[in-house]
């Protein structure tokens, strides 16, 4: 009942498969790594936009400390392509990631759909290493953007191994990342307790 699609926020092939595994599967609920606390407002995703777009999330606490983050979208976004796909689908979307105001990024953070911070990981030296390439973005084009006859069943394949074995070498994951993972695990269990099916499109990591 439940398909899990890690993707890479802004990969092409990520958008184009996971827009095609939605119009096949047509599942009841489509959640997806995004701000929760946008909820009210998700209709708005659906007007006519020229994108990209952006929402921006800001919070300030009683001691006059605050943080704002924004999660972009483009035509390329698995996430975009997931809404829309959902809608045509007629699947309800939403956002299952954890509110800002309950969780604060690392100070470098402002781009949630940011990538940035997972270069460094063991495994992606391993990875770049084992290919020939010099650096993160070689190691992934050569894996799923340039590969013109990657199928849907090898993307989910390479894209779930990728993320275990990321994983594995983290020897702990950060406490915000297990924050939100706990979250948006919550979140999930809620929607499973209905009937449907569900996919889940998170970053490749989580």
């Amino acid at each position: 009942r439940i398909t899990f699609f890690p993707v890479r926020h802004h990969s092409p092939v990520a958008a184009l498969h996971v827009r095609a595994l939605i119009l096949k599967q047509r599942p009841k609920y489509v959640l997806i790594e995004g701000p929760a606390a946008f909820h009210e407002q998700f209709e708005q995703l659906y007007l006519k936009h020229t994108l990209p777009v952006a929402i921006y999330s800001y919070v300030e606490w009683e001691n006059n400390e605050s943080r704002a983050v924004y999660y972009p979208f483009c035509e390329y976004s698995p996430e975009w392509q997931a809404l829309i796909a959902a809608r045509e689908v007629g699947a309800t979307a939403r956002f299952i990631d954890l509110p800002l105001a309950e969780h604060v990024p690392e100070n470098d953070v402002t781009n949630c759909y940011s990538d940035a911070r997972f270069r460094k990981r063991d495994y992606l030296e391993l990875l770049t290493d084992a290919l020939g390439v010099d650096n993160f973005d070689a190691a992934w084009d050569t894996l799923f953007e340039l590969p013109i006859d990657l199928d849907l069943s090898t993307y989910l394949f390479r894209a779930h191994f990728f993320g275990i074995a990321m994983r594995a070498l983290d020897v702990v994951p950060k406490d915000s990342d297990q924050k939100r993972e706990a979250y948006m695990s919550a979140q999930l269990r809620t929607f499973a307790s209905n009937s449907g099916n569900i996919l889940v499109v998170t970053g490749a990591y989580h």
